[in-house]
């Protein structure tokens, strides 16, 4: 008679049921005899058929434990070396995971029932499948239609098939390096397969490398492959320009020729700004260039010759463009004309920037205080006004903006046009009505009393 609160065998063998049925994975921890209950077993591996593996070996040879774990997990078959011969539990263990053909015996990896529903599960089942269904016409076109990669296992005859070749890599072009010698030397093969990825231009053949029609429908694809193409072709505009567009960093890989023209450079750096770091020397260190670029892109600033990123013009083009002096060298960061609110403030537009464009007509000074008029040139619009004879250049611009916004909103019945609601538009100014270039951004800081005595 067992003591008292002894479990008898009967409730640990329940108790151990009761797990397994929650978590297959107690069954590893189960005690020897209960790894070799079949109940306990099968109700493990009903849950997770991996747990097969800690099933003794009179259970992993059971047809029905097996044929459930396989069912669940057809991995597991790999478990159960012995029922490898068996077609139902073949086939079940496939249709659950079409790779688990690899521990199935070698008759039934060319039975084509077996083998169509491995390939139809996971076309990776024709890794394991025998030869001769291999270069089967049904399994091939099974599937080929599943998953273009199948063509990785398929016998020769499929890979020098150029229909075949075509419907494949138009939808997998890196499918293109299984195929044969001749079909890589294939224009219209490659075309395809570049035509879908671009990458593949790297396992076509090296002749096709310098094949015009090859090399534009490559970079039209993807730019960076220009990479890929010989030298004539990366200096035919054409090509680069196609190439630049889709991805501008593609320069550098240009010819020097057109590393220098700057059409080329342009539509790169329309793609990306970073293209600059791969132009000719020369437009790197081109002020008037860099400056026309950073005012689309303020990180071409970063791409600029160092004697460009060490200029306060170039660098103020940069902070005004992004808002921010993220780009700007440390050495400049602290510079008062350089720093965020300063350049927010400043209404000048730069040499070569789009602005509205004013002339000072006339200013006197009366007591303590100037008054001023300006014209705009293209409407011939005046407006007036008045500032302290301390006023600056910039106090100016400041007025003339805030001036010209209100005459635009009484002109729109008050309301603001889109374009002109904010300080999101700049000015031209000229100090002289008998010309002479327009202030400088960085020059505004000048007092008007300076102008007194020129003849306006």
């Amino acid at each position: 008679m067992g003591s008292v609160g002894q479990e008898s065998e009967a409730e640990v063998r329940e108790k151990w049921l009761s797990a397994v049925q929650t978590d297959a994975k107690k069954l590893q921890h189960a005690p020897g005899e209960l790894q070799n209950d079949r109940e306990i077993v099968l109700a493990a591996v009903k849950q997770s058929g991996w747990y097969l593996h800690f099933a003794s070996v009179e259970c992993q040879r059971d047809y029905e434990i097996v044929l459930a774990a396989v069912t669940q997990d057809g991995l597991t078959l790999s478990n159960a070396p012995e029922m490898a011969n068996h077609r139902e539990v073949v086939l079940a263990a496939v249709k659950n995971n079409g790779r688990s053909i690899r521990h199935a015996d070698l008759d039934l990896r060319r039975d084509r029932e077996v083998v169509l529903e491995a390939v139809s599960n996971n076309v990776e089942a024709l890794e394991y499948v025998h030869a001769e269904l291999q270069d089967d016409d049904e399994v091939a076109r099974v599937a080929l239609a599943l998953d273009p990669r199948a063509i990785t296992w398929l016998s020769p005859r499929f890979k020098s098939d150029r229909e075949v070749a075509l419907s494949v890599v138009e939808r997998n072009c890196k499918m293109l390096q299984y195929f044969s010698a001749d079909l890589l030397e294939d224009v219209e093969v490659v075309v395809a397969a570049v035509t879908s990825d671009a990458e593949a231009i790297q396992w076509a053949a090296e002749s096709l490398r310098a094949n015009r029609e090859v090399g534009l429908a490559t970079v039209r694809s993807n730019g960076v492959q220009l990479f890929w193409l010989d030298p004539p072709l990366r200096d035919d505009k054409e090509i680069v320009l196609e190439a630049v567009g889709s991805y501008g960093q593609s320069l550098k890989f240009a010819s020097d020729r057109l590393r220098a023209d700057q059409e080329v450079i342009e539509a790169a750096l329309l793609n990306n700004s970073r293209a600059l770091l791969f132009a000719d020397e020369s437009y790197r260190e081109n002020k008037e260039f860099v400056i026309s670029a950073i005012r689309r892109d303020a990180s071409v600033l970063h791409a600029a010759a160092d004697s460009l990123r060490r200029d306060v013009e170039v660098s103020f083009e940069a902070v005004r463009s992004s808002g921010s002096s993220k780009w700007v060298l440390d050495v400049l960061l602290n510079h008062p004309k350089l720093k965020e609110s300063w350049v927010r403030a400043n209404p000048f537009a730069g040499k070569g920037a789009v602005g509205i464009l004013f002339s000072l007509s006339s200013m006197e000074q009366i007591d303590e205080e100037l008054h001023y008029k300006v014209m705009a040139c293209l409407s011939g619009q005046e407006l007036r006004g008045s500032l302290s004879v301390k006023a600056t250049v910039l106090d100016l611009g400041q007025d003339i903006q805030k001036a010209w916004r209100e005459l635009r909103a009484q002109e729109q019945d008050g309301s603001e046009s889109k374009e002109e609601s904010s300080q999101d538009f700049l000015i031209h100014l000229m100090m002289s009505s008998d010309g002479g270039d327009p202030v400088s951004p960085l020059d505004c800081d000048r007092l008007l009393v300076d102008f007194l005595d020129q003849q306006l």
